[in-house]
């Protein structure tokens, strides 16, 4: 029994002497890590970490209004200064196709823009190249947010130049311009309504301020 009992005391000590043995070796490792990677590295490389993710997240913020998508304040400021033109077409233009701009002007009205904009856009030729025709046919696509296309007929109502509707005809043409990121464009045409001292000319310079304190 004494002979059982001493060998059971040898397992005991061994096993004791394998478990410090593995306990220093782990206490090693950990310190190697550490002298591999100070805590001070560590930290230093999680702050440089953060700073680039941030300056990542700027870039791309600014890289999306210099390539001219709408941002909210973008979206504020249209809000504020743009209002759809809400008269109707003169009645010397419906004489000879009444019930025709009747229809297209109806749907105007209604809020049916795209509708309109089907009617103006298919009216007879000699309809089709009157400026009043050409500007409701733009606020229709204005309206339906088809900034570009609706920039392009408001051109032509201003190359006319002999109708009630050139200030009208040039503010929204430069609305849609800002809208659709042609900021300099906009600026243009924005410097246009002040010089011609339209009743546009006080939101016209708020535009202009939007564009001069923004990414673009």
């Amino acid at each position: 029994m004494r002979k059982q009992v001493n060998e059971l005391l040898g397992e005991s000590d061994i096993e004791g002497l394998r478990a410090q043995l593995n306990a220093a070796k782990d206490k090693a490792d950990v310190k190697k890590v550490k002298m591999f990677i100070p805590e001070t590295k560590v930290s230093h490389l999680n702050f440089w970490k953060t700073s680039v993710a941030v300056i990542v997240v700027l870039i791309g913020i600014a890289g999306i209004l210099k390539n001219g998508s709408v941002t909210s304040s973008d979206d504020s400021i249209y809000g504020k200064v743009y209002v759809p033109p809400t008269y109707p077409i003169e009645r010397s233009l419906m004489d000879s196709n009444e019930g025709y701009l009747k229809a297209a002007n109806a749907e105007y009205i209604a809020g049916n823009w795209l509708r309109a904009h089907e009617i103006y856009s298919n009216a007879p030729e000699e309809l089709k190249t009157n400026p009043v025709v050409q500007f409701w046919d733009a606020a229709s696509l204005q309206n339906l947010n088809k900034f570009n296309e609706a920039a392009s007929i408001y051109a032509k109502v201003i190359k006319e130049g002999n109708n009630l509707f050139i200030e009208e005809a040039e503010w929204n043409q430069g609305l849609c311009y800002f809208k659709a990121g042609r900021y300099d464009e906009a600026r243009s045409q924005m410097e246009a309504v002040i010089e011609r001292k339209s009743s546009y000319e006080k939101n016209a310079k708020a535009i202009l301020r939007r564009l001069k304190y923004s990414f673009k």
